[in-house]
Order: structure tokens, then sequence, then C-alpha cells
């Protein structure tokens, strides 16, 4: 009975060591001159900033289209919603404090600057038009989430074509459900994209 136990111990030793003796790692490819290919010899400072990857390209905001930023509050988050498009550009946690060197000790803020999210377009026929040139009127200037909730609502026209943007907040967490209407958009119709 002894000898198994140590035989399995000792396969299962085998099994654990033996396959990085049979491929070890492969070792950094280094040229005469002693550093690795691909090394720049740069090292990133504690100062520096670092650029968030994205796979979103930067929004460029259209500069006939004036926007104004809705602020809904809760007592969780701050969120800000632009009349350009009803992006939203800004979303704070209230509860948590930033860490970023230019702002510690402010709410952290979720959303980059020039970043929005939500970000809306209308496809249709292989075409995608974004919403964010669209002009939006909001039902409120200013919306406080209550222990019932609260509505934001943001329509838009333009040449016969109306949208709408329901935003509903949801009190005690962080949820926000989100409804898109549009009508007027011709016989081929579209969806809507978030």
């Amino acid at each position: 009975m002894e000898r198994r136990i140590i035989l399995a111990i000792l396969l299962m030793l085998i099994v654990a060591v033996l396959p990085s003796i049979l491929f070890p790692p492969k070792k950094a490819v280094r040229p005469p001159g002693g550093k690795a290919v691909g090394d720049t010899g740069a090292r990133p400072t504690a100062g520096a900033a670092v650029e968030p990857l994205t796979a979103r390209p930067p929004v460029r905001l259209s500069a006939g289209v004036s926007a104004e930023t809705v602020w809904v509050t809760s007592p969780l988050y701050r969120l800000g919603f632009s009349t350009r498009g009803g992006e939203l550009v800004s979303a704070e946690l209230l509860d948590y404090k930033s860490f970023a060197p230019a702002d510690s000790g402010h709410p952290v803020q979720l959303i980059p600057a020039g970043r929005p999210m939500l970000v809306y377009g209308r496809t249709a026929g292989g075409d995608t038009t974004a919403l964010s040139s669209w002009s939006l009127s909001a039902s409120a200037k200013q919306v406080s989430v209550g222990p019932e909730g609260a509505t934001l609502t943001f329509r838009g026209e333009q040449n016969g074509a109306q949208v709408a943007l329901e935003y509903r907040f949801f009190p005690g967490d962080y949820r926000v459900s989100v409804r898109g209407r549009m009508e007027g958009f011709g016989p081929t119709g579209g969806t809507l994209l978030l």
C-alpha cells in the first residue's frame, strides 16, 4: 500500500516538472548590443501620465451643434448627459475617491474627457449616422434620483425624423435602463445603435 502512495506522488511530480524541462520558456533574443529586441531602454516614471487603451476613437464634435450638460444626481453617483446626441459625458462615483495625482481626493471619474460613453447612431442600408450631430432637448436641466427612482428623456427632430431616448435611474444602486425610439426615417427605417 505504501508503495502505491509513493509511486503516485512520484508520478505527480514527474507530470508537474517534466513539461517545463521538455518545453522550456523562450528566452529573449539579445543582439550583440546587450539589449533585448523591442527594449527601448526607457522606463516609465511615476509621474508620467498613462494613456488608457480604448477601442473607440475620440468623438469629434460638430461645430454647429451647441451642447449643455444635464446632471443626474443620486447618493451614489453624479452623471452628466450631453444634449448633443444624449451621450454620457461624465460619471462620478461619490463613495470612491480618485487616486490620480491630478485629482486626488475627488470622486472617481469613470469617463475620460472628450470620450463620451453611450454614443448612439442610426444604421440603415449599410450607412451609419451618429446622433452626436443632433441637438436634443432634455425633459429637465437637473434630475435627482429619489426613493422612487427618476427618468430623463431626450427628444430631437432633424429633417422630419424624430429620436427619443429615455434613461430610467433606479434608487439605491447603479443601474440605468435606456430605451430609444426613432420615427420618420423613411421606408428603410433603421436601427438605433449603442
